[in-house]
């Protein structure tokens, strides 16, 4: 057994907790938890896959968010020897540092594979941020219900489906509101005009991985080179992640007149923006909470799309939908017309009573989430690790 007693743990000052993020959204995530774990479990020392957020907020590196972070079936596929390996290592290291518990942070295809192997060995998991399973894989909830010792959720409409399926979940907030709330910034720090009527600013937001942004990136050039023609003064920001060579994606983004590239500030450049191309996922959300108008585009490889196609069971596939019911925010997936998302983006910067329409819809999505999860989820923990015996 690597975990400790409940009792042990609690009265302990030098509890060890494993933390696992697979990508840059998770490892964000993963370091506001910390400073939540820190806060309820005072003492503990902090491992797990990292980046460098987390490493920032003092975890100690076992693996990293890169090594892991594959997207789609076709991908994953040509890789799945070095994941295998990779897998072997992360095991052998939780088993060498016995944590307490381990908390599992999004990224469910390898958190899915480590919890089963953890649960045989006597290690709580706990997974923060439910997986999507009420969209594509509600016959895998079975393995949430066996083999986490519980489910944080941070999206507000998603507790019945897990609960009607006998896991233990619970709703603690959205951790992606109290970061937005403490960004401070202006459009001059990044070298753009203060007048947006002058210089328009067009957030493109491919994805945090290498993979995304190659998959994504003819898409959001011809989206770009249209608003180029009909948006005087069009300007564009690009925020990658900390651990992407700018070179490879400005070769990906070649032929822009106006692109910025820039390392991290995702949220800081969304506070300025005055719209953006986000491909499906949590930016949706981030941009959102802005009150940022958004078109949503998204293209995967044919074989995870003829995958997906017939598992996906919902109406709307953008997280500012979802927590919605309503389109408020225009998707656009697969085979995706450029020019008709080119010409969505420029109704929404020339047109206010458009743009004003979807700020409204944003404006009420943002009423029905709460702050404060990162520390709800921590006592969450507590609660549940004191019932572990």
């Amino acid at each position: 057994m690597f975990a400790a007693k409940a009792g042990s743990i609690l009265a302990s000052s030098t509890t060890s907790i494993f933390i696992s993020a697979g990508e840059y959204s998770g490892d964000l995530l993963g370091a506001d938890l910390v400073s939540g774990l820190s806060v309820i479990f005072p003492g503990s020392t902090f491992h797990g896959i990292t980046g460098p957020a987390m490493e920032a907020a003092g975890v100690h590196r076992v693996a990293g968010i890169d090594e892991l972070s594959v997207m789609g079936v076709s991908e994953v596929l040509t890789k799945i020897g070095q994941l295998a390996l990779l897998e072997k290592k992360i095991f052998a290291a939780i088993e060498r540092l016995k944590p307490a518990f381990v908390v599992a942070v999004d990224f469910p295809g390898f958190h899915f594979r480590m919890a089963e192997h953890l649960k045989l060995a006597g290690v709580s998991v706990y997974q923060y941020v439910a997986p999507k399973l009420w969209a594509w894989g509600a016959g895998r909830a079975f393995r949430l219900q066996r083999d986490f010792a519980g489910v944080l959720g941070i999206l507000p409409f998603e507790g019945e489906f897990f609960r009607s399926r006998d896991i233990n979940y619970e709703y603690v907030g959205c951790p992606l509101v109290d970061r937005i709330r403490r960004v401070r910034t202006d459009r001059s720090v990044f070298g753009f005009d203060r007048d947006a009527a002058l210089q328009p600013i067009v957030l493109l937001l491919p994805g945090s991985r290498k993979t995304e942004i190659e998959a994504m990136a003819p898409l959001l050039v011809r989206i770009a080179r249209q608003l180029e023609i009909s948006v005087p003064g069009v300007a564009f920001a690009l925020p990658v992640a900390s651990n992407l060579d700018l070179e490879f994606v400005h070769s990906r983004f070649s032929g822009l007149r106006n692109l910025r590239v820039f390392h991290g500030s995702s949220l800081e450049l969304m506070a300025i923006a005055d719209a953006a191309v986000v491909a499906s996922g949590t930016a949706t959300l981030e941009c959102g909470l802005f009150e940022l108008p958004m078109a949503v585009v998204y293209e995967m490889s044919p074989l995870t799309y003829a995958l997906m196609r017939n598992r996906v069971t919902i109406k709307h596939v953008s997280l500012v939908n979802l927590i919605a019911d309503a389109a408020v925010v225009p998707e656009f997936i697969q085979n995706v017309d450029a020019s008709a998302v080119a010409r969505e983006v420029e109704r929404l910067l020339c047109e206010p009573t458009w743009r004003s329409q979807q700020i409204e819809g944003l404006r009420m999505v943002n009423g029905v989430l709460e702050g404060g999860a990162a520390l709800k989820a921590a006592a969450t923990i507590r609660r549940w690790q004191e019932g572990v015996q």
